[in-house]
């Protein structure tokens, strides 16, 4: 269910991926599971060695040295770095336009659950499709790898609710998995959850 504002909305938290960009992190595990010798059945975005890299306890390295040594890959780094990014699909343009756009008339938030490696590249399709960079529209970025917490943990949202300086009844969450709306809401921000058939620019109709 989404729950918008029902006063003066000041600020909006937008996540990143499946928000801002198109993910497909089945891609990447496929490419681990076909050339690890000791992959999973089954990889998700909550590993725990994902959520260690995430949560800034592992260096690129190490996530690199931990990830073949786990899933017995015997691949260099570039091709370790060509699988993990392999899920990060495209940015449409119409996406960073309307995030320009928002841009202008709100205080706006980066909110997610990332990691280094995959900012890096983000931030460059970023640059390469609007012309901005993501800090010419966005006033700051909350990025759980330099917070050491991630979504839905209560303290990522209650950290980036007082460095925004706004209170949480003025701002708006907006995210692609439900729990992760869930614990917004969970700290008084309104939430709006993003899916395939409602993306970014559903939210046209609302504010």
């Amino acid at each position: 269910m989404n729950l918008l504002p029902s006063n003066n909305l000041k600020a909006l938290f937008l996540d990143l991926g499946g928000v801002i960009i198109d993910i497909d992190p089945g891609r990447a595990f496929q490419k681990i599971k076909q050339l690890g010798t000791n992959a999973e059945e089954k990889i998700t975005l909550n590993h725990p060695l994902f959520k260690q890299y995430e949560t800034g306890q592992l260096t690129d390295t190490q996530f690199y040295d931990q990830a073949c040594s786990l899933w017995g890959l015997n691949i260099s780094n570039d091709e370790f770095l060509d699988i993990w990014n392999s899920l990060l699909l495209d940015i449409p343009k119409e996406r960073t336009d309307f995030i320009f756009d928002l841009s202008q008339n709100y205080s706006l938030f980066l909110l997610s659950n990332t990691n280094p490696i995959h900012l890096r590249v983000v931030k460059s399709m970023y640059r390469d499709v609007s012309g901005r960079d993501m800090e010419d529209d966005f006033d700051k970025l909350y990025l759980s790898y330099e917070m050491q917490c991630r979504k839905p943990d209560i303290e990522i949202y209650e950290q980036a609710i007082v460095s925004s300086g706004y209170n949480a009844e003025n701002c708006l969450f907006c995210d692609d998995l439900i729990e992760n709306i869930r614990g917004a809401k969970a700290v008084g921000l309104s939430g709006y959850h993003i899916y395939l058939e409602q993306d970014l620019l559903s939210l046209k109709k609302y504010i």
